[in-house]
């Protein structure tokens, strides 16, 4: 992986979707706050968006913030790869801590906190911890650690 960082950078939710698989409502994620080559951390209010795309007539399900956890992992791994968007797919969930059943009970911003833990995009495998928690009160939601297997005619 090649590290080039501007760490003093922030970027919005226009500058995510050009680095993720994801458009329009699905973009989750609203700005990328901060970022060094050992993870990052975004913000977002799309949990209490009536069109967001992963609400049921019940709510946001709290085990939803999984894909947000996913799209700052591809954030990320874009970042670290010279911007290059590639196909990531969920491959491993574990350790997951859900506080609450439903996203969208938070009115506040919550922050989407990915750290690296293994892997490689070269290798088509990376493994990730996550946070999601409230901005105001720093109260956690959901927690776990996610593998992503990475389509290999998308490494160049």
């Amino acid at each position: 992986m090649a590290l080039r960082f501007d760490v003093s950078i922030t970027l919005d939710k226009a500058a995510i979707a050009e680095r993720i698989p994801h458009a329009d409502n699905m973009v989750l994620l609203d700005k990328c706050v901060s970022h060094d080559s050992q993870g990052l951390t975004c913000l977002s209010s799309s949990h209490v968006d009536k069109s967001n795309p992963l609400r049921t007539s019940k709510g946001l399900s709290a085990i939803c913030g999984i894909e947000y956890a996913a799209q700052a992992i591809a954030l990320h791994s874009s970042l670290l790869n010279t911007n290059k968007v590639g196909v990531g797919f969920l491959a491993i969930c574990k350790n997951i801590n859900c506080k609450l059943r439903y996203l969208d009970t938070i009115t506040t911003e919550i922050m989407v906190r990915v750290e690296y833990i293994a892997g490689s995009a070269d290798l088509g495998l990376l493994q990730y911890g996550f946070l999601l928690s409230t901005v105001d009160d720093k109260q956690d939601l959901l927690s776990g650690e996610l593998g992503i297997a990475i389509s290999k005619k998308d490494i160049q």
